[in-house]
């Protein structure tokens, strides 16, 4: 079998901007740094933007896709062409907002949607409104009692709802990135609190509302490498 001939989307002219489909258009940057040109649009992320011809094509075949998907309501496969950034919202609306899901497609799709999530603090309050009201979601059957130990890598003295089990994968996340100064919390939780046991990264994560986290404790780290 010939492998797919992709030449076309290099053509001479696949940076001129102008010839972007009009839904794309008010979703390119020239503000992101150290990139000239990036688009950002919930089903079409370039960074940088490299072709036009790409990018047409690409929201082309998932408009279509998405709009078959959403027809026959199969959201738990619609949401996967959202590019990653996006996904937590549309997750959000479509429960809170638009009420396309219920809370049994909310507690299927989240644990996953959640795991492959970067930087979750750009979406504020929404996760942790979303896991409250999911109650209790997890990719296993493995049960979690008593009282547990957990860890958070977090380069401040901060909290948020993503913890671990794992003292190891918090201590990654701490010094993820180069950072200077990275500190690990540690505290107590019980079992009942945890909304969320997620475990296919084998980060062994849980999700806990802070204030029900006690007893932490901060541990400056040596900068480096885990």
């Amino acid at each position: 079998m010939a492998a797919p001939d992709f030449s076309d989307i290099f053509a001479e002219d696949r940076l001129d901007t102008s010839k972007l489909h009009p839904d794309l258009k008010p979703f390119l940057s020239t503000n992101d740094a150290p990139f000239p040109v990036v688009l950002k649009h919930p089903l079409v992320f370039s960074v940088p933007f490299f072709s036009y011809i790409a990018a047409n094509r690409m929201y082309e075949e998932k408009t279509k896709k998405l709009a078959e998907f959403l027809d026959a309501k199969q959201f738990d496969s619609a949401i996967w062409l959202y590019e990653r950034p996006y996904r937590i919202d549309i997750l959000y609306d479509w429960y809170f907002t638009e009420k396309r899901i219920d809370l049994d497609a909310l507690r299927q799709m989240l644990p996953g949607i959640w795991s492959d999530t970067e930087f979750p603090e750009q979406f504020g309050l929404k996760p942790r409104r979303l896991f409250m009201e999911a109650g209790y979601c997890s990719d296993t059957d493995k049960k979690l009692t008593g009282t547990l130990t957990v860890y958070r890598g977090d380069a401040s003295k901060t909290t948020g709802i993503e913890w671990s089990l794992s003292k190891k994968t918090a201590t990654w996340f701490a010094k993820r990135f180069g950072c200077k100064t990275p500190v690990l919390a540690t505290g107590q939780a019980d079992a009942k609190d945890v909304l969320a046991y997620i475990t296919n990264r084998k980060e062994e994560e849980v999700i806990i509302l802070p204030e029900n986290v006690q007893n932490v404790k901060y541990t400056k780290l040596t900068p480096g490498n885990s």
